[in-house]
């Protein structure tokens, strides 16, 4: 079981590729999903913890250029790095 937030930044990463989508206006994948009920299933949470992690995890991915949340209240995160073939 991950017990450090930097455990939680890749697979919180696909979770977010794998439920996102192609925004119609910008053709960016961006998800609405959020991430604490899934945190607190998948890992057996509390909510207060699941959105520690949650909030640390976009922290984390936002300072390394993966990701874009333009509200913290907000569910929606744009993704913004480009895999190995060059897809979003």
């Amino acid at each position: 079981m991950a017990t450090k937030v930097t455990d939680f930044v890749e697979p919180v990463y696909e979770h977010l590729r794998a439920n996102a989508g192609k925004d119609d206006e910008t053709g960016m994948l961006v998800t609405h999903t959020p991430l604490h009920p899934w945190l607190m299933d998948t890992y057996d949470l509390t909510e207060s913890q699941a959105k520690n992690i949650r909030t640390e995890t976009v922290r984390a991915l936002t300072a390394q250029g993966r990701v874009r949340r333009d509200h913290p209240r907000s569910v929606k995160v744009w993704i913004l790095q480009r895999d190995d073939d060059g897809q979003v």
